[in-house]
């Protein structure tokens, strides 16, 4: 995906595995690695489990953290926000 958001759609509407591990790390940790804020987002709105912890027990805002920290909080308002937003789409339907 690398930043490709277009991509991670097509992907998930194809009916990718969010959470698949490649070399012990989801779409989500490569995403928060390199800051790509929006798909990170999208993965966590469309299912991704971002409590998930990498094979070092890091999880995605850890390498926010620790690749982009100028960036973290917003990463943070953005998981909030999107955990929210998913746990309100069942009661909106």
């Amino acid at each position: 995906m690398y930043g490709h958001i277009e991509i991670a759609r097509f992907l998930i509407a194809e009916n990718a595995e969010i959470d698949r591990a490649v070399g012990g790390w989801s779409p989500l940790f490569f995403a928060c690695r390199e800051s790509h804020i929006e798909i990170a987002c999208l993965l966590i709105s469309e299912g991704a489990d971002h409590e998930l912890l990498d094979s070092n027990g890091s999880s995605a805002i850890d390498l926010i953290r620790r690749y982009n920290g100028e960036r973290v909080a917003e990463v943070e308002q953005a998981v909030r926000d999107y955990t929210t937003l998913r746990a309100c789409v069942p009661i909106l339907k």
